[in-house]
C-alpha cells in the first residue's frame, strides 16, 4: 500500500502536477507529497530503507509462560533467554 502510494505520487510529480493537486487527488497530506518529492530529488527512489519496518515483538503470553515456568529467575535472565537484551 505505502509503496503504491509513493509510486503514484512519483508518477504525478513526473507529470508536472503540483503537490497541492496531488494531495487533493490522492487524499493525502501535502507534507507526505513534499517528503516523497525530497527523497526523489536526492535519488533515494520510492523504496524504503532496509530495517525501517516494525521491530519484532514478543507476545505477552510467551513472557507470562516463561515467568510461570521459572518464577525464581530474574527478568534479566529471562530477557537473555528470549534474546531481547542489548
Amino acid at each position: 500500500m505505502e509503496r503504491d502510494r509513493r509510486v503514484h505520487v512519483s508518477t504525478y510529480l513526473g507529470a508536472g502536477k503540483t503537490p497541492t493537486e496531488i494531495a487533493k487527488q490522492l487524499n493525502l497530506a501535502r507534507s507526505i507529497i513534499y517528503r516523497i518529492n525530497k527523497k526523489l530529488d536526492i535519488n533515494q527512489g520510492v523504496e524504503r530503507k532496509s530495517g525501517s519496518g516494525g521491530k519484532y515483538k514478543l507476545k505477552p503470553q510467551l513472557i507470562c509462560d516463561m515467568i510461570q515456568r521459572a518464577p525464581t529467575i530474574n527478568m534479566r535472565a529471562h530477557a537473555k533467554d528470549l534474546g531481547v537484551m542489548r
